[in-house]
C-alpha cells in the first residue's frame, strides 16, 4: 500500500510556524537574561560553578582579540566618510562642520553598529559553535547530570566578558574613526587640528557619548543570548552546528539593526 505523498504546508500555515519559532526564541532569550541579571545581582552571594579565571579568558577571546579587525575597519570608515564629506562641505566654505559629521557618525551610529557587526561574525559564531558541539556531544546534558546550571558555567562568563569588553571596543572604534577623520582634515583639507577638536567638543555633547554605550551593552546582550540560545537548542550532528552557526550571525545582525532603529526613535523624538 503506498502511502499518501506528503502536503506542502499553506502559506498561512508557514506564517503560524514562523510566529511560534519566533515566540519561543523571544521566552528563550527572556529567560536566559533574567537568569544572567539575576545570578549577576542578587544572586552573587550564592555558591557558582565558574571555573577560576573564566571570565577573563573570553574577554581575552571574544573581546580583545577583536581589537585590531575593529580599529582597521573603524579607521578606514572614519577615512571614506571625512573624505566623500570634505569634498562636498568644500563647495560651500563648511569644511569646519567635517568634524560634526565624522564625530557625530562615529559616536551615535557607526561605532557601535560596526562593533556589534564585527562581534557579531567573529564572537557571536564562535560561543554558538562551541556551545553546540558540546550539546551534539553530550556535554551539556552531563553538566546538568552533575547537578552544574550551565548558566552558571557557560553563559555567565561570556554575559560579563562582552558587557565589559563591548563598550570597551565601540570606544576604540569610534576613537579610530575620529582620528582618522583628523588625519584626513589636517592632510587634505588644511584644517588646523585644534579647531577640528574644538569643534568636535561642542559637536558631541556628554550625553550622545552615554547613548552610545548604552547601545553598545545592549548590542553586546543580543550578541550572547542569541548565541547562547542557538548553540542550546542545536539538535542533529555536525551539520546542524553550522546551520545553527549560521542563524546565530544572520539573527544578531537583524536584532542589532532592529535595536538601533528602536534607539533612534527613542533617541532623538
Amino acid at each position: 500500500m503506498q502511502s499518501a505523498p506528503k502536503r506542502e504546508p499553506s502559506f498561512a500555515e508557514q506564517v503560524g510556524g514562523w510566529t511560534q519559532d519566533g515566540l519561543r526564541e523571544i521566552r528563550t532569550l527572556a529567560l536566559l537574561l533574567s537568569e544572567s541579571l539575576y545570578h549577576s545581582t542578587l544572586g552573587l552571594r550564592k555558591p557558582k560553578t565558574l571555573l577560576p579565571g573564566a571570565t577573563a579568558l573570553q574577554m581575552m577571546r571574544l573581546g580583545s582579540g577583536a581589537l585590531p579587525i575593529v580599529l582597521m575597519l573603524s579607521a578606514l570608515i572614519g577615512f571614506t566618510l571625512a573624505m566623500q564629506s570634505g569634498f562636498q562641505l568644500q563647495k560651500y566654505g563648511a569644511l569646519i562642520f567635517l568634524a560634526d559629521g565624522v564625530g557625530m557618525s562615529m559616536v551615535m551610529e557607526i561605532g557601535p553598529v560596526m562593533t556589534a557587526v564585527i562581534l557579531a561574525g567573529r564572537s557571536g559564531s564562535a560561543i554558538t559553535a562551541e556551545i553546540a558541539t558540546m550539546v551534539v556531544q553530550e556535554e551539556v546534558a552531563a553538566l546538568r547530570s552533575m547537578a552544574i546550571n550551565p548558566v552558571h558555567y557557560l553563559v555567565l562568563p561570556r554575559f560579563w566578558a562582552l558587557s565589559v569588553t563591548q563598550p570597551l571596543l565601540t570606544v576604540a572604534s569610534c576613537l579610530a574613526g575620529i582620528l582618522s577623520g583628523l588625519a584626513v582634515g589636517v592632510l587634505f583639507f588644511q584644517l588646523s587640528p585644534s579647531n577640528f577638536m574644538d569643534e568636535l567638543q561642542q559637536a558631541i555633547p556628554m550625553r550622545y557619548v552615554w547613548q552610545g554605550v548604552i547601545k553598545s551593552v545592549t548590542f553586546a546582550w543580543l550578541i550572547v543570548f542569541i548565541s547562547v540560545s542557538k548553540g542550546l537548542n542545536v539538535r542533529g550532528g555536525a551539520d546542524a552546528v553550522g546551520r545553527a552557526t549560521t542563524a546565530c550571525v544572520v539573527n544578531c545582525i537583524f536584532a542589532i539593526i532592529l535595536a538601533d532603529a528602536v534607539y533612534s526613535f527613542i533617541f532623538y523624538m
